[in-house]
């Protein structure tokens, strides 16, 4: 990576179809040449591959890849009397790794796309 001078390096990870790409943040060269730590943000997805980018050079895609948590349903909080059949009636999930709040999410249910949620 080249010598500690200024912090000039970025690290990316990208996925497999190297559309979905995020930046890591708090990188600190450890160890001149060798180490860096980052901390990952928030975000979704599989087979993310890291690029460092240093004195305008890219690195090769790793070949070690690594995955956000898939999403975890703990509880679906619903009318106590429950739904209706002509549907339209609104249900909380309840969970994790649901990714950040400005990202895609597609919630189904019998084989049909919900919509309406927020």
């Amino acid at each position: 990576f080249g010598p500690d001078v200024d912090n000039n390096f970025a690290v990316t990870y990208e996925s497999d179809d190297t559309v979905t790409s995020f930046t890591a943040v708090s990188c600190v060269m450890t160890v001149a040449h060798t180490t860096l730590d980052c901390e990952t943000v928030a975000g979704v997805g599989t087979n993310f591959g890291v690029i460092v980018t240093t004195g305008q050079q890219d690195s090769a895609r790793s070949a070690n890849l690594f995955s956000f948590q898939a999403p975890a349903i703990v509880e679906i909080v619903a009318p106590i009397t429950g739904f209706g059949t002509p549907g339209g009636e609104s249900f909380e999930l309840l969970g994790s790794h649901f990714g950040p709040v400005a990202g895609d999410v597609t919630v189904s249910y019998g084989g049909v796309d919900a919509t309406g949620y927020a």
